[in-house]
């Protein structure tokens, strides 16, 4: 338990964010916020020369696989990311929205009123989500201007880079037979992550004995076994394990002596019952 306790507190890097802000297809002015939003919690910076995350750093804590939603002046970028511990992801935002309001010094009186012109378009981006990282390492989504202006000056990116995680599975054949004290199966790792982390066992202890009046303790013994697939990256279920699987043997050991002891006091009665015989024969 102490071990497991020092392992989970140890803390979690953060994810460091940077790069340009778009307004309007313009450098960004300074002083706009940037907001990322992960569960509810929200960490913020703000533009400077057209770009965040260059002074001061842009850091975010979160667990890992956590989305992330980034906002520009409290207008959605559409715009995602995964957290990944450690990891500095360059991430350029654009938005498209009304120039902020400033205040102009005093000039001259009105002049003549211009004549009235085009309206102008708004562009109103909708995306779709990511897609899910796939090994080359470039997730995709599709973003649609559901004002149809025909322009595509503040279009989110379609493309980003990712990080490929390959999640093994793996399929094990039955035990074979008890041979010398020993089972053996074999497994294989279908996803061809070339890792075996959570490889299962592909042997186990056993007894010719009790694989035919134990089956099911034996069963149960297997079915330990294969749960160190889920238990390899927690130290406090391991523990759990071996000690379920020194259980098991010791009843299975248990059995085997008492099937033992039943023979030797079958093996002292027969004799008995001879010499009973041999005196009624007299």
């Amino acid at each position: 338990m102490l071990f497991a306790n020092l392992v989970l507190a140890q803390p979690i890097p953060p994810h460091r964010f940077y790069g340009f802000v778009t307004w309007n297809g313009q450098p960004a002015p300074d002083g706009l916020s940037v907001v990322a939003k992960v569960d509810g919690i929200e960490e913020s910076t703000t533009t400077l020369d057209g770009k965040y995350g260059y002074s001061p750093i842009f850091y975010i804590s979160a667990s890992p696989g956590d989305e992330i939603h980034f906002f520009v002046d409290d207008v959605d970028t559409y715009q995602t990311e995964y957290f990944c511990n450690g990891c500095t992801t360059e991430l350029n935002l654009s938005i498209t929205k009304a120039s902020p309001t400033t205040t102009s010094p005093p000039g001259p009186g009105p002049g003549p009123s211009p004549g009235p012109g085009p309206s102008p378009c708004t562009e109103a981006w909708e995306c779709t989500d990511w897609s899910e990282c796939p090994p080359e390492g470039e997730q995709t989504r599709t973003c649609t201007d559901e004002n149809n202006c025909g322009t595509e000056v503040g279009k989110p990116e379609e493309t980003k880079t990712c990080v490929y995680v390959c999640k093994e599975k793996w399929s094990c054949t039955e035990w074979g037979e008890c041979v010398d004290g020993l089972q053996a199966r074999t497994c294989e790792e279908e996803n061809k992550c070339g890792t075996d982390r959570n490889r299962p066992f592909e042997s186990q202890p056993c007894s010719p004995e009790e694989v035919e009046e134990a089956g099911g303790g034996l069963s149960a013994l297997g079915a330990l076994t294969g749960m160190t697939t889920a238990l390899a990256e927690n130290s406090v279920y391991v523990i759990s394990f071996l000690v379920s699987l020194i259980v098991v043997l010791v009843v299975i050991k248990l059995k085997y002596k008492q099937k033992l002891k039943m023979g030797k006091i079958k093996a002292k009665a027969e004799p008995k019952e001879i010499k009973k015989k041999t005196k009624r024969k007299r």
